[in-house]
């Protein structure tokens, strides 16, 4: 890849390199996007400020959700060949969900995923129950091939997050071997 310091380098990258389009679901559109004219101006980058969720609601503040199947029928999609996930300790219950809904395959060919230490509700994740729920993941037919450490420099210069703790995450690639796409024929 080459150096981009935006916020968005990546999904830049995967436009770039494989021509697809990118949706992006966030609540709120950072400065960053709007100030960048590569993302704003790109007919295959599509902002939906949404968040992506365990149900379709509005929360108590206001922010919106959707499950990924609503997404997915609203852009007409039946299957995602590579989907990033950064919820903020959210993907723990976010998976679980879609493996309760989808107990055969999961709809996409690839998962980028930050998974991090503690919950959304702050709860730490003991490391039985993060062995189940990866058992769980693995069930459902998810292989890491991928596995990083946070290096961002809010980690590496000690950062804390809103509750005063270091950050902690890592991201994990996942390949989905169960499905027809091209990555498991």
């Amino acid at each position: 890849m080459t150096k981009d310091t935006s916020t968005f380098s990546f999904e830049l990258e995967l436009i770039k390199r494989a021509g697809c389009e990118v949706w992006i679901y966030a609540p709120s559109l950072p400065s960053k996007v709007t100030n960048q004219p590569e993302l704003r101006d790109n007919p295959k980058v599509h902002f939906v400020e949404t968040a992506i969720g365990k149900s379709d609601r509005i929360s108590r503040d206001g922010t919106p959700f959707m499950t990924l199947p609503t997404i997915m029928k609203e852009n007409g999609h039946f299957w995602v060949d590579f989907l990033k996930l950064d919820v903020e300790g959210a993907e723990y219950k976010l998976l679980d969900t879609w493996m309760e809904h989808h107990d055969d395959v999961l709809p996409f060919s690839q998962l980028l995923v930050e998974i991090h230490l503690k919950e959304e509700d702050g709860d730490e994740v003991s490391f039985s129950d993060f062995r189940q729920w990866w058992e769980r993941v693995e069930a459902a037919g998810l292989r890491p091939f991928w596995a990083e450490q946070d290096k961002s420099p809010e980690s590496l210069m000690g950062s804390l997050n809103p509750t005063g703790e270091p950050v902690k995450f890592s991201h994990y690639s996942f390949i989905n071997t169960r499905g027809k796409h091209v990555l498991v024929e």
